[in-house]
């Protein structure tokens, strides 16, 4: 994972789910492995392969949907 610098934002949650990741981003994901969601704007399923890929590209952060305060 990127160091994070003072200037840069996170671009990528992601989280386990039921053997993929949950990504949620305002970003538009494409490619192999990335499903986005039927039901919910801004989170797709990806696979641990594509993650690496998204990890690379973008500035990711693992979060825990359960820890969140809504």
């Amino acid at each position: 994972m990127k160091a994070l610098n003072k200037q840069q934002e996170v671009q990528v949650y992601y989280e386990w789910c039921y053997n993929n990741y949950e990504v949620r981003t305002e970003l538009e994901l494409k490619g192999r492995g990335i499903k986005k969601s039927e039901y919910t704007k801004g989170v797709y399923f990806v696979t641990p392969k594509a993650l690496e890929k998204l990890e690379e590209k973008y500035i990711c952060a693992r979060y825990d949907v359960h820890s969140l305060n809504n």
